[in-house]
C-alpha cells in the first residue's frame, strides 16, 4: 500500500497543494517553516485517521480559513482507491 498522489487545501501552511509521490521513496527538502513536516502530518492522517501531533481537529485548518481538506489516492495491490 502506498499514497500515489496528496492533494491539501487550506491545511496548515499551505494554501493550496497537490502532489504525486513516488511508490518507492519521496525526499523533501527545505528551510526550517516551509511544510516538509506539515506535509508528513497530512500523510499520516491519510493513513491513519487522526493527527500524530494534536488531537484538536482546528489545528490542523490554515489560519484565517473556514475549514481545510486533505484527499489523496491509495494504491493496495495495484489497484487505486
Amino acid at each position: 500500500m502506498h499514497l500515489s498522489s496528496i492533494k491539501l487545501t487550506h491545511f496548515k501552511n499551505y494554501g493550496q497543494q497537490s502532489l504525486d509521490l513516488s511508490p518507492r521513496l519521496n525526499c523533501f527538502t527545505g528551510l526550517n517553516g516551509m511544510g516538509k513536516t506539515n506535509l508528513l502530518e497530512a500523510c499520516a492522517m491519510v493513513l491513519s485517521g487522526s493527527s500524530p501531533r494534536t488531537s484538536s481537529e482546528l489545528r490542523l485548518v490554515r489560519h484565517g480559513e473556514q475549514a481545510g481538506r486533505i484527499a489523496a489516492r491509495i494504491v493496495v495491490d495495484d489497484s487505486e482507491q
